[in-house]
């Protein structure tokens, strides 16, 4: 679990009121924005805007005049039972395809689920029941046709419980949430009526048993956070990390390794040996921790989520009644003992207790800092002007913005400044870096005497921003390159998991064998050209790999790769290419070319700085004017196959597939002592990318390829000249392709005789090279099978220690010849 995330108590609660509040509200089209619990937005109407409905069982569709707009019928069911799976079934005229997404709590990650289309509009789906273990649900449909994509209202249903939740016979601990990656730690939840010293119980991961600390004690129907730091380590580092406010009982340091991967956690009770709890953790990229929740006397995979909550817990997670213990030990009575001694109330928050005190609190706090830092909050963003931003703060001694320029995107941060004494401070932000829909930012003030505050208090504000009518979607290229890794973990000495993003911006499947890397120095520094010879389609706005395989790493395989980057990847979706890999320090462009040689695309990395971070994409949006990337900045993580919003155009190019495949007339030929020229006409109702002749001399050879070009007065016209001393073979064979949007077509090989030259044979050498092969496999570092193949073209014997073979250096001329001689005599 890689991203970082924070998050406190209080923001939680306050995050629960607003999101309740927002669902209630009245659905609408296009001009207001609804908020989606990843954070997306769509669009609504004025004319939506000004309808009042009820929130609940009634249909939000708002009547479309045309047949491409997408809307959405559905009735929400009242309630949905905890007991079996629930099918959910929705109307959207004009959709081609339809998804569904549903939430089991406010901080879990969305689950996406396929929705298949039945009969006319209708889509359906399913919602498992493992999902209906809190209070209730959030569900939300995406859908998309060929012109358009939309969105819809967010539904809430109340979970009607009829599987087991009762906890008398359940254990007295559970393992609640735990996160094993950055930060880590393992949320513990204490299920009966006494307080229990952790002394007494053994937590392990995997085979590798953490120890508690002797002052380890938790609180009945508390929690108590174990956190995985060094000896020295300050509770305020991981209340800072997680945005909690977590107190010294709330929280115990151990110093045990952590185990990396998918790991069993379990606990033990060190009396009765017996296994309490036990739950299997999951890495993810996406995810910030998992939760467990208790059903039929076991904790359960409760999910993923997108905030860690640590020292928080969900309703519905745990049993309502605890334990009870009825002849609690001596210790037990101690420890009861020191509580009611040492504090006269435990504030720690609990899945019913929403405290009174702490809201107040809460409230004293976020009005003071708004006293501090005067700022009214940005909601909309202009994307075609710089962004501004204005603070008002009394004795300051620093403000500063940090700010995400994307969901997904490491957070940035500027100094504002003042003029003079002006308690007025700004920071403008260009406009090249508004590339996203989705904009966040806060602003952090620290005053003379040393206290600094952070307006919002927790998390950012989320602005949307605007970029109606930049450029035309129909001119941006088909592919696109999307991220580019060119520093990771090393093995055996090279970097192992570099790799290239790529994106079919197109609304046809694409081979990626049609086409080419371009590894391109800045300097005059030949192209490096990375073929690719799979033979792999990548569908519709779907995203493929591109892995660099260099002398390191050839050992890996597709499992590994996944496993290093926490995905599922299919054989289908990643190609592998030969290279030593890319340069970390260095300016370097990645470039997508055709088969016909036309560069279609091309990212550059380290044009103005060092864009290199070890484990950390390089993030590029689609381009706007030409065909180069927008370098949008660096990914909070590696995020293969994952498309930030804003990377790619919302509509793709459309292409007619209805359209015809060019047509290829028969050839002429033209023979002149010195060149052979073929000319062919080629008719296409849209612009042809290409065309290319290939000819095979022998078949024992492959088919060599010559690129052809229209000229200028006749662009249906198509020739190539070849140089006669290139053509050896009397008899060749040919075929010619060309293709435009729709494809490809390729003529059927015919035979060419080709007028002979005049020959003098006594002017031809009497030795002739008619092999080279300059790569082999190696022995000790170098290879070992090297040979040159030579000729004897007379009728006599030759001696070959009268020769000798020079190796010439083509920027170097004669003088730098190196000379090869045979050390004894050979005769042929």
């Amino acid at each position: 679990m890689k991203k970082k995330r924070v998050h406190s108590f209080l923001a939680a609660v306050t995050a629960t009121f607003l999101f309740g509040s927002t669902l209630l509200q009245p659905s609408t089209i296009a001009l207001a924005a609804v908020e989606q619990p990843d954070g997306k937005k769509i669009e609504q109407s004025e004319e939506a805007a000004s309808t009042e409905k009820s929130a609940e069982n009634e249909d939000t569709t708002i009547p479309s005049l045309d047949t491409t707009s997408i809307t959405f019928q559905h009735e929400q069911p009242p309630s949905i039972t905890d007991a079996k799976n629930h099918d959910i079934t929705v109307s959207i005229p004009n959709a081609e395809n339809a998804q569904l997404y549903y939430k089991s709590t406010e901080y879990s990650q969305p689950v996406r689920v396929e929705m298949t289309k039945t009969e006319g509009d209708t889509f359906t789906a399913s919602i498992p029941a493992d999902a209906f273990w809190a209070e209730d649900v959030a569900y939300w449909f995406t859908a998309s046709n060929v012109e358009t994509e939309a969105e819809s209202d967010v539904y809430t249903a109340k979970i009607d419980k009829q599987v087991d939740r009762e906890g008398s016979l359940a254990s007295k601990l559970f393992i609640t949430e735990a996160n094993l990656d950055e930060e880590p730690f393992i949320e513990i939840y204490n299920n009966t009526d006494q307080s229990l010293a952790l002394k007494d119980f053994q937590l392990f991961i995997g085979n590798e048993e953490v120890l508690f600390p002797d002052e380890a004690i938790i609180s009945p129907q508390k929690t108590v956070v174990v956190w995985f730091a060094g000896s020295d380590a300050e509770i305020s580092t991981f209340n800072n990390y997680y945005g909690t406010n977590l107190e010294k009982k709330d929280i115990f340091i151990v110093n045990t390794p952590m185990t990396s991967g998918d790991v069993q956690l379990k606990l033990m009770d060190k009396q009765s040996t017996k296994t309490i709890s036990q739950v299997n953790y999951s890495t993810s990229n996406n995810a910030t921790s998992q939760l467990f929740y208790y059903r039929n006397e076991e904790m359960k995979d409760g999910g993923e989520t997108e905030v860690a909550i640590p020292g928080v817990l969900v309703a519905g997670q745990v049993p309502e009644q605890a334990v009870t213990i009825e002849s609690p030990d001596d210790t037990n009575k101690i420890i009861e003992s020191q509580d009611e001694n040492t504090e006269q109330e435990d504030k720690s928050p609990t899945v019913e207790e929403k405290p009174e005190q702490d809201e107040k609190q809460s409230q004293s706090v976020t009005q003071a800092t708004e006293q501090v830092i005067e700022h009214q909050n940005i909601t909309e963003i202009d994307g075609k002007l710089d962004l501004t931003i204005e603070a008002t703060i009394e004795e300051a001694a620093e403000v500063r913005i940090a700010y995400r320029t994307g969901n997904g995107m490491e957070e940035k941060e500027l100094q504002l400044t003042n003029e003079g004494e002006s308690d007025q401070y700004t920071v403008t932000i260009p406009k090249q870096q508004l590339w996203s829909p989705n904009f966040s930012y806060r602003i952090v003030a620290t005053l003379n005497d040393g206290v600094t505050y952070s307006l919002p208090e927790s998390g950012q504000y989320e602005a949307e921003v605007m970029v109606e009518g930049e450029g035309n979607a129909q001119e941006v290229p088909g592919i696109l390159i999307t991220e580019i890794t060119p520093d990771t973990e090393n093995v055996n000495g090279a970097d192992a998991f570099e790799f290239i993003e790529v994106y079919n911006n197109s609304t046809q499947p694409i081979n990626i064998q049609d086409y080419q890397v371009i590894y391109r120095y800045p300097t005059n520094t030949a192209d490096q050209i990375w073929n690719i010879t799979d033979d792999k389609v990548i569908q519709p706005q779907e995203s493929f790999i591109v892995w660099i395989k260099n002398s390191g790493n050839q050992v890996l395989s597709l499992e590994d790769f996944n496993d290093y980057y926490g995905l599922g990847m299919k054989e289908s979706h990643v190609t592998e290419v030969q290279s030593e890999g890319m340069a970390n320090g260095s300016e370097r462009t990645l470039v997508i070319a055709d088969k016909f040689s036309n560069e279609l695309v091309s990212a550059t990395y380290n044009e103005d700085g060092d864009d290199t971070k070890p484990n950390q994409g390089i993030v590029y949006s689609y381009p706007r004017q030409s065909n180069a990337m927008t370098k949008a900045g660096i990914g909070e993580t590696i995020t293969p196959l994952s498309i930030i919003d804003g990377q790619a155009p919302e509509t793709p190019v459309l292409v007619d597939e209805e359209a015809a495949k060019p047509v290829i007339e028969r050839p002429n030929f033209s023979f002149t002592d010195e060149t052979i020229t073929l000319e062919v006409r080629i008719t296409s109702e849209q612009e042809i990318l290409g065309a290319n002749l290939s000819v095979q001399q022998s078949e024992e050879t492959g088919y060599e390829t010559w690129k052809m070009e229209a000229i200028e007065s006749d662009m249906s016209i198509y020739t190539v000249t070849i140089r006669r001393e290139e053509i050896w073979s009397n008899r060749v064979s040919i075929f010619i392709t060309a293709a435009n949007q729709v494809g490809e077509t390729s003529t059927d090989p015919i035979k060419i005789d080709v007028p002979s030259k005049p020959i003098d044979y006594q002017e031809i050498p009497s030795l002739y090279i008619t092999e080279v092969v300059p790569d082999t496999a190696n022995e000790n570092g170098a290879d070992g099978y090297e040979f040159i193949e030579v000729y004897n073209n007379t009728t006599e014997t030759v001696d070959f220690n009268d020769y000798i073979i020079r190796y010439r250096y083509p920027n170097v001329g004669a003088e730098g010849d190196l000379l090869w001689g045979p050390q004894i005599v050979n005769r042929y």
